[in-house]
């Protein structure tokens, strides 16, 4: 099956603090019905593009990793599901791959963030002054760690 094809509603597929998710409703009506392009400079989670859906956008961000993310997942979602199902909800792996885990091509790299993203304290994104992820295992039920579903 090919996950590109078979999705009809991207949705947000990371938690991100500062996430304009809240927002939507509010600034919706501010939004013109007819634009020519969508600029986004804090991508975060994406929860403004993802409502408007615009056929024409820049998206940029701070965080080279989050916006390797997006990239990787437009041209290698399978790839990246492939990665993220073979990681699981557990403590011990959660700090092997945020303190050791050096990923060897992009699909590890972005398959790392969002997995790191999912089971993280919060959802949260933080480095430290060394440019390391530092941001403690979260405690979740169970978390969606590959949600096939957001991931397009």
């Amino acid at each position: 099956m090919n996950i590109k094809n078979s999705l009809l509603e991207p949705k947000p597929f990371l938690k991100w603090a500062g996430s304009k998710k809240w927002l939507v409703p509010f600034i919706k009506k501010y939004i013109p019905s007819k634009f020519n392009r969508y600029y986004e400079p804090f991508l975060g989670s994406g929860a403004v593009f993802f409502i408007l859906k615009p056929k024409n956008a820049h998206l940029s961000d701070f965080n080279d990793d989050l916006i390797n993310t997006y990239k990787t997942l437009r041209e290698y979602p399978e790839e990246v599901i492939k990665e993220l199902k073979k990681m699981p909800y557990d403590k011990d792996f959660f700090y092997r791959i945020r303190d050791n885990f050096k990923p060897k091509n992009e699909i590890e790299k972005a398959a790392k963030l969002i997995y790191l993203n999912r089971t993280c304290w919060n959802g949260l994104y933080r480095e430290n002054s060394d440019g390391k992820f530092n941001v403690p295992f979260g405690r979740f039920e169970n978390p969606k760690i590959c949600d096939t579903n957001k991931i397009f």
